[in-house]
Formats: structure tokens, C-alpha cells, sequence
């Protein structure tokens, strides 16, 4: 990996898109979820995250003039749009649940259709789940999600991924802690397959786009034939890594791309 001041101007020269990743690339991480689920009682869902900054939003909307803006990430679609609604919708675009879903110019796209059978294992996995919570206090909850599985905790929980390896679901469904959660989703869907139909819309190619992240989700996205950036290169390697801890690592890559295009 070089350190991201070997980043060069000619190395943008075909660059048409930056996808960034959001917590711990343009937020600072430190979601919290606390829910309680009883069918006899009202069900309790607390969920507090992070925002953008002021700062970093006028930043993203420089350099919108530039390049198209995506922001790609685990989360729901319906929270991107709070978090993000200030920089939409001129050439900006949402993708949430690791690529399933794209929002660009008022238009939700699904970018890859489930099936029944992985419909009814996403269901099974989060009714064992929420089995094991009443016993494990380590379990705090699930963040709400149309589809994706994404199970908060105090910490690594080994049960989660054993329960994935009893239900013989191993090469089918990817389990991956991003440092607060679990998320569990069929192996086929990541944020490349979401990249990859994103471009196709825009009429780019896969290879004109600069990829942000910071963590296992990342991983395909940043292995693609783009550039890659990571905010965190002790969990995901990619070509360029922020030397610098002075601030939020995507507020560091946008600061570079606008001195290179400004």
C-alpha cells in the first residue's frame, strides 16, 4: 500500500466517480442500538449514530462539480437520506445495504432480487438470533434494514457465526463484523455487484472509480479494477492508506482531491 500523498494528479486523469463508505470514513463510528423485544409488551428500539459535519458536507458539494458523489454503504436506504438528504441530488447518489439498493436523481433501483429461499434463511437467521438474545446480553439488537442482517454488539460474538455455520450456510452467506455489528447477507450481493450497475447507469466504466472504505464490507469494492482508498489499513488493504489521524479519514481524501482538481 503507498500512503495517500503518493496519490498523483495523473493517477485521476480517468477518474469519473468516488464511492465512499460512511462510518469511520465519513463519520466518526460509535453506533448504538438498544432493543427489547417482547410480543406482549410494546417493542423498544433505540438506535444513536454519528452525522456528517457542516464542514465536510460543503466540501462533498465542491466536489460534486467534479466527480459523481456515491455513498455506499451497510446501512438503510432510509437512513442515508436523513444522513445525506444536504447533498442530493445533482450528480450524488445513495447506495445502501452493501449495493442492493441505489437512489439516484428520486429513483430507487434494486440492484439484485432475492429469492424466497433467501428470503425465508434471512428470516430463520434472525428468529435464531433474537432466541440466542434472551440469554446473550452481549446481543444489543438489530439495526432496521429491508433486507440485510445487521445485528448489533457489545462485542465479537463467535455464537453468531457458528449459528451461520450450523445452518450449513458458510459459501451462501457472508457474516462480517465491522467493529460494532454483524452483518449477514447472501454472499452473491456486496458493494462491487451495487458499484458495478451503478457505472452501467452512469455509462462508465468500473474502472473510472475511486473506492473509500474502511472495513470488511468494503473488501470486493476496494479488490476492483478502480482505485481504492482505506481510512483503516489495519482492516481492509487497498492501494492508498490515510497516513494521517488528524481528522475523519474520507474529510483527509476529499481535502486531497480538491487540491488536485480546484
Amino acid at each position: 500500500m503507498k500512503p495517500l500523498s503518493a496519490l498523483k494528479p495523473s493517477d485521476l486523469a480517468n477518474i469519473k466517480m468516488v464511492s465512499f463508505d460512511v462510518d469511520g470514513v465519513l463519520v466518526e463510528k460509535g453506533t448504538e442500538i438498544f432493543e427489547i423485544q417482547d410480543l406482549n409488551k410494546d417493542n423498544v428500539l433505540v438506535m444513536k449514530t454519528k452525522h456528517i459535519s457542516p464542514e465536510l458536507v460543503k466540501k462533498i458539494e465542491r466536489l460534486k462539480k467534479y466527480l459523481h458523489v456515491n455513498i455506499s454503504s451497510g446501512r438503510s436506504l432510509l437512513y442515508l437520506i436523513e444522513a445525506f438528504n444536504q447533498i442530493l441530488w445533482n450528480n450524488a447518489s445513495l447506495q445502501s445495504e452493501n449495493g442492493l439498493f441505489t437512489l439516484i436523481a428520486g429513483k430507487v433501483i434494486q440492484n439484485t432480487n432475492l429469492n424466497f429461499e433467501e428470503l425465508a434463511m434471512l428470516r430463520k437467521i434472525r428468529e435464531e438470533i433474537y432466541k440466542m438474545k434472551e440469554n446473550n446480553p452481549n446481543i444489543r439488537g438489530f439495526e432496521p434494514k429491508q433486507f440485510l442482517l445487521s445485528v448489533h454488539c457489545f462485542n465479537e460474538d463467535p455464537s453468531i457465526v457458528k449459528l451461520v455455520e450450523k445452518l450449513g450456510l458458510n459459501k451462501e452467506y457472508s457474516v462480517k463484523w465491522s467493529s460494532e455489528a454483524y452483518n449477514i447477507f447472501p454472499s452473491r450481493i456486496s458493494k462491487l455487484t451495487g458499484l458495478k450497475a451503478l457505472t452501467k447507469l452512469l455509462n462508465i466504466d468500473i474502472s473510472q472509480v475511486l473506492v473509500v472504505g474502511n472495513d470488511p464490507n468494503d473488501k470486493e469494492a476496494a479488490e476492483g479494477p478502480g482505485i481504492s482508498v482505506t481510512t483503516d489499513p489495519s482492516t481492509l488493504t487497498a492501494e492508498y492508506y490515510i497516513e494521517s489521524k488528524s481528522e475523519i479519514g474520507g474529510g483527509i481524501l476529499i481535502n486531497r482531491l480538491l487540491e488536485i482538481f480546484d
